[in-house]
């Protein structure tokens, strides 16, 4: 498993734990719903570039070169580079003048999808991104077009409490004007 560029927001107060139904941590290693422990967990999880809550800090937790290695990674690597089945290299450094190793903004598409609204930040989500609406990322997230289609449109209360609510998708997700080649398909 691998976690990657990702936003763990919350109300978590403990990055870690190893005990069984913490509900207080941004990671709950080892355990399933039966308590059985598995030791090979944190050792072979890829965390990489993630910002959470409790540190406040995009973590490159690789090595010793990396942003952060004492204060933020407590001299601890979350790549899984020296197991022996399996082992992944710290992944390399993009642009070192800011710290950053290079991420692209989307691991699945390659650029804004054309249903994107123009008025919507892409990516929405990352440890990249700034300025971002949603509470408790620190500004590395936006709420995206399904979400301001349930607080703004249906008026859907935010902490999503109560029943069923109206939908039209009409009224959410207007038709996008063509573009040049449906354009002249038509």
């Amino acid at each position: 498993m691998n976690a990657v560029g990702n936003i763990l927001g919350g109300f978590f107060s403990t990055y870690e734990s190893s005990q069984a139904y913490s509900n207080t941590s941004v990671y709950l290693l080892g355990f399933d719903s039966n308590l059985n422990s598995d030791s090979n967990v944190k050792r072979t999880l890829l965390r990489w570039g993630n910002w959470d809550i409790v540190t406040n800090a995009v973590r490159w937790c690789g090595n010793s070169s990396d942003t952060g290695w004492s204060t933020t990674c407590g001299s601890t690597s979350e790549v899984p580079s020296g197991i022996a089945n399996f082992s992944n290299p710290v992944p390399s450094k993009g642009d070192t003048t800011i710290g950053q190793p290079a991420m692209p903004p989307s691991f699945y598409l390659s650029s804004r999808p054309s249903w994107w609204p123009l008025a919507k930040p892409w990516p929405a989500i990352g440890p990249d991104v700034t300025g971002g609406n949603i509470a408790n990322t620190a500004g590395h997230a936006y709420t995206n077009a399904a979400a301001d289609c349930y607080l703004n449109v249906m008026n859907g209360p935010v902490d999503g409490s109560g029943g069923p609510l109206s939908f039209n998708a009409g009224k959410c997700y207007p038709p996008a004007p063509p573009t040049e080649v449906e354009a002249v398909a038509d």
